[in-house]
């Protein structure tokens, strides 16, 4: 749950709602939604439960797809995605707390970005002391997240007066068809619900992984799917559908609603924490894909290594928060993690791709396995998603994805023919 819940629910309903015809229909879409999620975390439990190893993704598409698509995953989720993301998602966290207290300053001031920095160097300082200690961080703060939703939803149902039907309103005018609507209006939906792969990147640490990992994601993904429907219904009760698709800010004023004056306050506390805790399972999940790239030869013995005492990959924290600081400072994360979201959903098909060579591999696992209209709609929803994303990508932003993948492939072609030199040497 940790590595779905973000900053997403306080500002896509607003999306959702905009797509939709009545306030049945937003919730509708968040539950249609919330399926389609549910369908890639069973795909993703059962590549857990049959290959429970250190580097979760990185691994399954290693090993039932081939190796050169693993690395080119792997080079753009390390390169950019979960280091840019580390940037962005403190940055959020930076900028709610900074409305709290001015003093931190926001992350366009050197002041916050000093703030920011001194926050992913501890929080990788605590990552370093072993993967209880960051789990233990990342569980109080997943704690904190989830009693502000639920002191939400409460305020909004008990305190706040529902939004009146004869109140004048703001109508949003909607365009294009119901089923037209209806597909767009998911698309948010799984970008708020996505993370479920995160736990698998630690699934060497997980105690009885094939009976644990697919409970904690398909279980994960239940639980987080359900506080957002409270959440969206909460939001929809206060300010009904006109007022959440009208108003960006529609979060603050629900929040206002429900706690008065010290609502917005409470909203920039939760959403502050929310980053945080995302960022968090990010620094903690992130690095044991490059301790498997050392592992199988794609990088140096020494970036994986871990520490002796600890077992933390400390050279892989390193250079993690090494490339999240060089992001944060130039200011260029935000636009690189948007850049290649679509690279990331053509690796999103191909697990599933992975997760059907792994069932003609072994078919008699007696392990967890999903129903195969789970891994479809998975694949399915991939194969829209990729060209969608390149639609609404201007040719700079579709150019930096494409270039993302063309210095991984090209690196792949230096690193092969440096292995080759090295076996000729031997031979």
């Amino acid at each position: 749950m940790g590595g779905i819940v973000g900053v997403g629910i306080f500002y896509n309903p607003s999306r959702v709602a905009e797509l939709s015809d009545s306030p049945l229909h937003s919730l509708a879409l968040w539950a249609l939604g919330g399926l389609a999620a549910l369908c890639g975390g069973a795909t993703f439990a059962e590549l857990g439960a049959r290959l429970p190893k250190a580097g979760g993704w990185y691994v399954y598409l290693r090993e039932a797809v081939h190796p050169l698509v693993a690395w080119l995953f792997a080079w753009a989720v390390v390169g950019v995605v979960s280091t840019g993301a580390i940037a962005v998602v403190m940055a959020i966290a930076l900028q709610n707390f900074a409305a709290l207290w001015p003093a931190l300053g926001g992350p366009e001031t050197t002041a916050g970005r000093v703030a920011a920095s001194i926050a992913i160097v501890v929080v990788t300082a605590v990552v370093a002391c072993g993967v209880q200690a960051g789990a233990k961080l990342q569980s109080a703060l997943m704690a904190l997240k989830i009693a502000a939703m639920l002191a939400f939803v409460a305020g909004a149902f008990w305190l706040a007066a529902p939004a009146s039907a004869a109140e004048p309103a703001l109508v949003v005018e909607r365009s294009g068809s119901w089923w037209a609507r209806s597909l767009q209006g998911m698309l948010p939906v799984l970008f708020t619900c996505g993370g479920w792969h995160m736990v698998a990147y630690l699934a060497h640490e997980v105690r009885d992984p094939r009976r644990t990992l697919p409970r904690a994601i398909v279980l994960g993904v239940v639980g987080v799917v359900a506080l957002y429907i409270a959440i969206v219904a909460a939001f929809l009760h206060v300010l009904g559908l006109e007022g959440v698709a009208a108003d960006r800010d529609f979060a603050g004023r629900a929040a206002e609603a429900c706690f008065g004056a010290s609502g917005g306050a409470w909203l920039r506390g939760a959403m502050g924490v929310s980053a945080l805790g995302m960022m968090v399972v990010i620094v903690l999940a992130s690095p044991w894909m490059v301790v498997a790239m050392s592992k199988d030869g794609a990088l140096p013995a020494s970036i994986g290594a871990l520490h002796p005492r600890t077992g933390a990959p400390l050279r892989a924290l390193a250079l993690q928060a090494t490339l999240a600081l060089a992001y944060l400072w130039l200011g260029t994360a935000e636009r690189l993690v948007d850049s290649i979201s679509f690279v990331e959903w053509i690796f999103h098909g191909l697990v599933v791709v992975a997760l059907f060579r792994l069932r003609r591999r072994d078919p008699g696992f007696d392990g967890f396995r999903a129903p195969t209209v789970a891994p479809l709609t998975y694949l399915a929803l991939a194969v829209c998603i990729v060209p969608g994303n390149l639609l609404a990508l201007n040719l700079e932003a579709a150019g930096i994805g494409g270039g993302v993948l063309s210095v991984a492939l090209l690196a792949w072609c230096a690193t092969a023919a440096g292995r080759a030199r090295r076996r000729g040497a031997k031979e």
